[in-house]
């Protein structure tokens, strides 16, 4: 289905209300009007819908199981990408005003911090 006007049709139908429901702060409403201990049971109540959404999320996880699979492996590597240029800037310590590393360049400077971990991820790839 291509169609914009079918799509939103279908899920102002289906599952609009479910996430209407499960965006709305309950627990600050509730929590206004009664005592703590109610409050708290009656919140959970209304996690219901989103507890809906997590299932159907669940549903198609386990449908595409290999989709699952490769974006896990995906965020492993540049978890451990990210972690690896961290080690190198902590390494190399460029901010330290002590060590003469780079010529007196003004490297930490915010302008610069996105060349440092560039550099940083691609040593540490």
């Amino acid at each position: 289905v291509m169609d914009p006007k079918k799509i939103a049709s279908n899920y102002l139908s289906t599952w609009f209300l479910v996430d209407l429901l499960g965006t709305l702060p309950f627990e600050h409403l509730i929590s206004a009007q009664v005592s703590s201990r109610k409050s708290l049971k009656l919140a959970k109540y209304f996690k219901i819908p989103k507890l809906l959404r997590i299932s159907r999320v669940m549903k198609y996880v386990r449908n595409h199981q290999y989709v699952y699979d490769f974006s896990k492996v995906l965020i492993l590597i540049f978890t451990l990408m990210h972690i690896g240029a961290c080690v190198w800037v902590m390494l190399l310590d460029p901010c330290n005003e002590l060590k003469a590393n780079y010529s007196g360049a003004d490297v930490c400077a915010q302008s610069n911090v996105y060349h440092m971990y560039a550099e940083a991820l691609h040593i540490s790839a």
